[in-house]
């Protein structure tokens, strides 16, 4: 799996942000060692040099949108985009999923309704 993020002064990912994102695929029985985080700040992903490389069969979008890739068509956030043998997932940023607040508990609702139906958990 990958993970796209965009974090211009960090090298991969804030530290309570990369908390979060371990909780989250641990409940999609996943470990850190099964994804690749690639942060769009420090260069730009290309989606069809991301796929080269890394053949991933699942690929999350936090505050990166699909245009912004070089991903051919465009999706709502939450709703999963199967595509050139991938299932997509677009979401807002990790700062606006990893907040106390009743929005940020509304959006990873959202995303946790999203993950369980891509990794049928």
């Amino acid at each position: 799996m990958a993970v796209i993020v965009r974090f211009p002064r960090e090298a991969f990912l804030p530290e309570n942000h990369l908390q979060m994102l371990t909780k989250m695929i641990g409940a999609c029985k996943l470990n850190l060692g099964d994804v690749a985080i690639v942060n769009d700040a420090t260069q730009r992903v290309n989606i069809n040099v991301l796929k080269d490389q890394l053949s991933p069969k699942r690929i999350l979008l936090f505050g990166v949108t699909p245009e912004e890739t070089g991903l051919p068509l465009n999706f709502p956030a939450f709703k999963d985009q199967e595509y050139a043998g991938s299932t997509y997932l677009y979401t807002p940023s990790l700062d606006e999923l990893n907040q106390e607040t009743e929005e940020g508990k509304m959006l990873k609702r959202k995303l946790w309704e999203s993950l369980k139906k891509i990794f049928g958990v």
